[in-house]
Parts: C-alpha cells; structure tokens; sequence
C-alpha cells in the first residue's frame, strides 16, 4: 500500500511535494519487481482510474475525511443564499417560537 500521505511524513517532505512523484515510482517499480500488488488512495473516481491505469491492484476512493468535507461543502453550497443582499435571516425572539 503506497500511501501518499504517509509516504510523504515518513519522508519529511509535505504532501503533494513534487520529489513525491520519484518516490511513488520507486515505490511502484519496487512491487512490480517483486511481484506484490500495489494499492493506494485516491482523492475522486477518475484519482482512482488513473492509479489503475498505472498497474494498481486496488484503491481506496477518498477517506471519510474527504467524503465528510465534500458534503458539507455542497450541502453549504446549496443551503446557503448567493448574491448581493442576501444575508441570514435575523434571529427570532424566542417566545415567538413558543406559541
């Protein structure tokens, strides 16, 4: 399992550093090598096409953190009134919600 993440803190660089890339391929040359299947993460569906297109046996497509963050934006996203002029609704008194 080549993850991205933990192969970035365990090299001290930071996700998504460029020098991850040859250290993805050595990783990946070294599986293929040595006859192991080779996994990984993806963030999204075609994330995931692309680490099959490169000989990946199985991917992870997104983690709970990223799938709870994608909701939460798109429910936002629609929840929430666009536009010039459009703000909250100002707070109720509460013994209007009472009756």
């Amino acid at each position: 399992m080549v993850g991205p993440a933990d192969l970035a803190v365990s090299s001290g660089l930071a996700p998504g550093a460029p020098e991850l890339e040859s250290l993805t391929e050595a990783a990946e040359k070294s599986c293929a090598q040595a006859g192991h299947p080779l996994g990984t993460t993806a963030p999204d569906g075609p994330g995931a096409a692309r680490r099959f297109a490169r000989g990946y046996r199985f991917v992870v497509v997104a983690t709970e953190t990223a799938l709870l963050a994608r909701a939460t934006r798109e429910m936002t996203a629609t929840a929430r009134p666009t536009g010039p002029g459009n703000h909250p609704a100002p707070a109720r008194d509460h013994q209007e919600y009472q009756r």
